[in-house]
């Protein structure tokens, strides 16, 4: 059995995030990712998820994995507190 992988720093919306693709070879090729969403204050919290499957390819893995991220921050991204003119707090 071989075993590779590919290490991707990415960011979206401000926040990074740092991609790990593993491909093992057993007869035929798998692909399984690791993904670490770094934390930003106030905004995203931070998380580590691990793939939920195999993939065929390379390709299908990063876009999956590039598909998590964007759900995980955008469903926190309008949840930020912005200043107001107030000196409170509000949504974005």
């Amino acid at each position: 059995m071989a075993e590779f992988g590919l290490r991707i720093e990415g960011r979206y919306r401000r926040v990074n995030y740092i991609l790990v693709l593993v491909g093992t070879v057993v007869g035929k090729e798998r692909w399984t990712y690791r993904v670490d969403i770094n934390q930003v204050a106030g905004w995203v919290v931070g998380d580590t998820f691990d793939s939920p499957k195999y993939y065929s390819t390379d390709f299908e893995a990063r876009l999956s994995a590039i598909e998590l991220v964007k759900l995980h921050v955008d469903g926190q991204w309008g949840m930020r507190l912005i200043p107001s003119a107030h000196g409170s707090f509000v949504r974005a």
